[in-house]
């Protein structure tokens, strides 16, 4: 099988450009879709905590109370109101019916009715009760309960509300105590230090440094929090992004080079020109022999086959470009030039040879037709780079070096031979491993010029012996990596 690579043309950059920006604007889409459920995630468990909890203090207040009668039904009817307040929450979040100004509308009536409790005493308690005591005491820290709760929907607009909320119910709740009949502090009171300090335990003085100090803290608590959430947004978009382009790596480069080209500042995808090395394989008489198997028994044989073809692009540091139902493109030089990619994907070939044999071997035990791979190998300039669109996109290498590989694997099945090189590539290795090319081209015999199709001009090729190459082999072919690069 071959196509014509040489005849597909790049995308242009401004285009490729409009289609990466659109790609990135779907994946926020998707990533805010995707919070809407982390989202809804938090309200269900900021509402089942809450309603866990105030159930304890409940049945705590219940039986452990240190009030008894009307003033132990009034405390009961509080913790139940905001228990009822909660469970409906839930509701309304598991139904899927909890807008937005439904969540801020809990919220304001959590921290409006928190204020209310804290300043209006219990009217069946006898003993005297100073409400203006509550700004001097520590039931502020009641609100920070409702911040954590808004926290854990990941929503800053819901985190920011909610800090709002506290600051507006404090302050009435500050104003509502200066009101009061012979309530002072230290702003409408001038005192000394001293006079403050004695001051504090009288129960008609509020401290308002401690009120200002609260609102403070709860504003920067506030803001803390909304940017904790915020950044933690931005962490899940940029590393899904990141995820998103290892994975379309790993579709193409072995997992080493995956690890290279992820903390490279260079646009490996960029288009340029290099020398590379092409590696063009296909399963001869596939379509005769997919005709006598049901659909699964296919799918199955090309998920083998592309599994131990690719193990074996990987393990010698090649590219794989693309599957094109049972043929297979690979590249060698790819992102970038190594020492020795004519070698490496001449290697890889004799592996992918071997590999194949071994699973004859598996194949006839198991009463199957056995496979031929044919392979065509060629090196030369070509250009690279992204083509396609924002929806369909693939790195791709594209010249005649592409395509002469691609015939030259149609050659090595008419010529009945398993593995057809041009001299471009023979040479290439030659120069590549000096006195060592040897051991890699042992076996390869010149076959002299050849005319192939689609081309005006001959070409020189070698050929590998059709005899055991496809059998199993004790001797196996060391994979010749790419050296690593800092």
């Amino acid at each position: 099988m071959g196509t014509d690579q040489g005849k597909t043309g790049l995308t242009p950059q401004a285009g490729r450009i409009g289609d990466a920006t659109a790609l990135r604007g779907r994946m926020e889409d998707r990533l805010r879709a995707a919070f809407v459920e982390e989202e809804r995630a938090g309200l269900l468990l900021s509402a089942k905590v809450r309603s866990a909890a105030l159930s304890v203090i409940f049945i705590w207040q219940l039986f452990w109370a240190t009030v008894d009668g009307w003033a132990q039904v009034y405390i009961l009817g509080l913790i139940l109101t905001l228990l009822l307040v909660g469970l409906a929450q839930l509701l309304f979040v598991w139904m899927r019916r909890s807008p937005d100004w439904l969540n801020h509308l809990f919220i304001a009536f959590d921290c409006a009715f928190v204020g209310f409790v804290l300043v209006t005493p219990n009217p069946f308690i006898d003993a005297e009760v100073h409400v203006q005591g509550v700004v001097n005491s520590g039931n502020f820290a009641v609100f920070f309960l409702f911040l954590m709760q808004s926290t854990f929907t990941y929503r800053t607009r819901l985190v920011l509300w909610c800090g709002a909320c506290i600051v507006a119910t404090w302050t009435a709740v500050l104003l509502y105590v200066l009101q009061l009949p012979d309530v002072y502090s230290e702003i409408n009171t001038e005192l000394t230090v001293e006079a403050v300090v004695r001051a504090y335990h009288d129960p008609h003085f509020v401290l308002f440094s401690e009120w200002l100090f609260q609102i403070i803290v709860t504003v920067l608590v506030t803001a803390g929090l909304a940017l904790l959430v915020r950044r933690a947004r931005q962490v899940a978009m940029a590393r899904a992004t990141m995820e998103r382009a290892r994975a379309n790596l790993a579709r193409y480069f072995p997992p080493s080079m995956v690890d290279l080209l992820e903390y490279r500042d260079r646009d490996f995808g960029q288009m340029r020109r290099q020398n590379v090395a092409v590696l063009f394989a296909d399963i001869r008489d596939f379509t005769a022999m997919a005709e006598a198997m049901p659909p699964e028994q296919v799918m199955h044989l090309l998920r083998r086959f592309h599994s131990l073809m690719e193990a074996q692009v990987f393990d010698h540091g090649g590219t794989l470009e693309k599957y094109i139902g049972d043929a297979m493109l690979a590249s060698f030089g790819v992102p970038s030039e190594g020492p020795n990619d004519a070698a490496r994907a001449l290697s890889c070939s004799r592996a992918m040879l071997q590999a194949i044999a071994a699973w004859n071997a598996e194949r006839r035990a198991a009463g199957e037709v056995p496979l031929t791979l044919g392979i065509g190998l060629n090196y030369g300039p070509a250009v690279q780079g992204d083509i396609g669109t924002a929806r369909s996109m693939s790195y791709a290498v594209i010249g005649d070096t592409v395509n002469t590989s691609s015939r030259l694997q149609g050659l090595a099945r008419d010529l009945g031979r398993p593995l057809i090189a041009s001299d471009t590539l023979v040479a290439r290795v030659r120069e590549e491993l000096g006195e060592h090319a040897t051991d890699v081209l042992d076996g390869l015999e010149p076959l002299g010029e050849q005319s192939l199709k689609g081309r005006t001009r001959s070409i020189a090729i070698w050929g590998l012996p059709a005899a055991d190459t496809q059998h199993p082999s004790t001797d196996r072919v060391e994979p010749l990596r790419r050296p690593a690069r800092g």
